[in-house]
């Protein structure tokens, strides 16, 4: 767990939780302007409104998470290890206990199905009427003759014009933004989790965009096992090695 130390005046305090920085707010003349930086990083000092420390300064009242900031009231607050966990990280910090890997301080908020399928449905929003609406138009005014070739041609540009439109609208946000609009609008981002969790390349993008295609051909069975996995991982994940995570604040 990350520890904390601030430079009040002419005096350095520390080590710190940053449930401690908390506590201490109101009575250390703790300011946005005071100087903050993690144990081991001296050199790497920034004021507290730019640190992950934020959101102290707006704490009214409740209990902050030592591992995602936010704030919680009392009773969403257990302790593990003498350290505020709110109920949201609570899995992934006792998975993280298990595996004596609790010290490190990334914890991730898996992004569930309800969110991702929401996601889902706003991005459905933006692309059918493109996709639909486009096929609609070209076959009023083509109008060809049911299964002749005029008929097929049509058919098979349309599918290809689909596919294309969803490659490029999938694959090149998520490669420069690491989202689509509607995982933007709920406050997800897909990582790559065979490089410590950092933004996907346009391959790995264009990978897990690929494998999603199987995934709901296998009549969404790759979709349905995320409710099963700790990570909330689809089959496409597994294959691309990605995991969606709320992106943090």
């Amino acid at each position: 767990m990350s520890k904390w130390f601030l430079e009040i005046g002419d005096e350095t305090v520390g080590p710190l939780t940053s449930s401690e920085v908390s506590n201490l707010k109101d009575s250390a003349g703790i300011t946005a302007e005071t100087l903050v930086w993690q144990e081991g990083d001296q050199d790497k000092k920034v004021a507290l409104a730019k640190s992950e420390l934020a959101p102290v300064l707006e704490q009214k009242s409740g209990v902050m998470c030592e591992f995602c900031h936010d704030i919680y009231s009392f009773d969403e607050i257990i302790q593990i290890q003498d350290q505020n966990c709110c109920y949201k990280c609570k899995d992934e910090v006792l998975v993280r206990l298990q595996e004596n890997t609790l010290d490190n301080p990334n914890i991730y908020r898996y992004g569930g199905f309800w969110v991702r399928f929401g996601a889902s449905i706003l991005d459905g929003l933006i692309l059918l009427p493109l996709l639909y609406g486009v096929g609609f138009l070209v076959g009023y005014i083509v109008s060809p003759e049911p299964l002749s070739t005029e008929y097929w041609v049509m058919t098979i540009s349309l599918q290809i014009f689909q596919f294309a439109i969803s490659f490029l609208y999938t694959v090149l946000l998520l490669w420069k933004k690491q989202a689509t609009v509607g995982m933007m609008a709920t406050g997800l981002i897909v990582v790559d989790a065979r490089n410590d969790y950092g933004p996907v390349s346009f391959g790995k993008a264009s990978a897990r965009w690929a494998s999603a295609i199987i995934s709901g051909l296998i009549l969404y069975i790759g979709y349905w096992i995320m409710l099963f996995d700790q990570e909330k991982r689809t089959l496409h994940d597994h294959i691309a090695g990605t995991r969606i995570i709320y992106k943090k604040k």
